[in-house]
């Protein structure tokens, strides 16, 4: 989607003014760029290379929080394997998370009918969709899987293969990892920005720019996510608090995993954000004991994750992707400093409220990527 200006060149002759309409190409654009206005733009995938998604500007008012949820279908035809992933996002994005869902909504008294764009194979078509103005809408999330959680307005993710040697099981050794839609699949888009004191959105106008590039590999492993949230968190007043959660991938069938990439997530009070690997305590039989009080340090107790940014936290992806074993996990600490005179509980309100979540993608995944919710504290 180019951004494409006309200008109007005149000429005098003789007292005769002659004017021609000319198209002036822009400056030679980066692959992202803004406009005038601040609304950002990306070049789509090229033909046969995948889609992209398009939910054009639409405001955030000064002093407000706006989040949403935008319902469509995919348009493809066939299973599109995704291997690269890109983002773009107005200035003031606070999170994007797109999801697969099983809810197919219709329009009723919380919706408000909205346009989206989706250019692919050179074209560019223009569909209705409904907008759902909700605030951590618990229905989305229990009925659907996240594929994509970005919290910055530049995100690009290229999904790495998997090692070809023996510390790989046959069955997906050397295979390249996915994330795999279906033809005609529900999707929601959830959108939050913040225009107010904690962070500023300049245009005063939300948009979102989704590319979904397909891989070219035929060998597939389909990875799947795990969102954990330490939902208990409260931040007492005038102090410092240390949270600390240990994750559990409920419901994979077996070990090891392998992990893809990772983000934290918290509010403006977290300070650190670290994640390591820990090895679960064991029982008198000698089986796996998973109470977070008993978990043991590995060894090494290298971080594998490190953020000191509550409004760009870093996305880490591994070149190769990161073993854990069996009877082993991952494990996230945060700090945060609450220097109001009220305590600050667990929420999705930027302004008011705090998180402590982990976003993880990993392999071999459940099916076709199943996403798991760890909620525990």
């Amino acid at each position: 989607m180019k951004l494409i200006k006309l200008a109007l060149v005149c000429a005098v002759f003789g007292g005769v003014v002659g004017c021609k309409t000319t198209e002036v190409t822009p400056p030679v654009q980066a692959h992202r760029w803004y406009d005038a206005e601040g609304n950002v733009y990306m070049e789509p995938p090229a033909p046969g290379e995948g889609i992209q998604i398009v939910i054009d500007t639409f405001e955030v008012p000064l002093g407000k929080e706006v989040q949403g949820n935008f319902f469509f279908k995919l348009p493809v035809t066939e299973t599109l394997n995704i291997g690269k992933i890109e983002v773009a996002l107005n200035k003031g994005t606070h999170h994007m998370n797109c999801f697969r869902t099983i809810i197919n909504q219709t329009a009723d008294s919380t919706t408000r009918p909205r346009s989206i764009y989706f250019t692919q194979n050179g074209k560019t078509d223009t569909t209705a969709i409904l907008f759902q103005p909700t605030f951590y809408s618990a229905t989305v999330w229990n009925a659907s899987d996240m594929l994509i959680e970005a919290q910055k307005e530049e995100f690009e993710w290229t999904l790495s293969k998997l090692p070809n040697d023996t510390t790989v099981p046959v069955s997906i050794r050397g295979k390249q990892t996915t994330v795999q839609l279906k033809p005609n699949e529900n999707m929601v888009i959830e959108t939050h920005f913040v225009n107010a004191s904690t962070q500023q959105t300049p245009s005063g106008k939300g948009k979102v720019i989704i590319n979904l590039y397909k891989t070219h590999e035929t060998d597939l492993v389909p990875a799947s996510m795990m969102v954990a949230r330490k939902k208990n968190l409260i931040l007492p007043p005038n102090q410092t608090t240390v949270a600390e959660k240990v994750c559990y991938f409920s419901g994979v069938p077996s070990f090891p995993i392998w992990i893809l990439g990772m983000t934290g997530h918290y509010h403006s009070r977290g300070k650190t954000f670290f994640v390591d690997v820990v090895n679960y305590g064991k029982n008198a039989d000698g089986t796996l004991d998973p109470d977070p009080a008993h978990i043991l340090p590995t060894p090494a107790a290298a971080k594998i994750y490190e953020s000191t940014s509550w409004s760009e936290p870093p996305f880490a992806t591994y070149a190769t992707p990161y073993k854990v074993s069996y009877g082993q996990t991952i494990r996230y600490t945060a700090t945060y400093i609450n220097n109001t005179s009220t305590s600050i509980p667990f929420g999705p309100h930027v302004e008011s409220e705090e998180h402590c979540n982990l976003f993880c993608w990993f392999v071999p995944g459940d099916g076709d990527g199943r996403t798991y919710y760890d909620d525990k504290p």
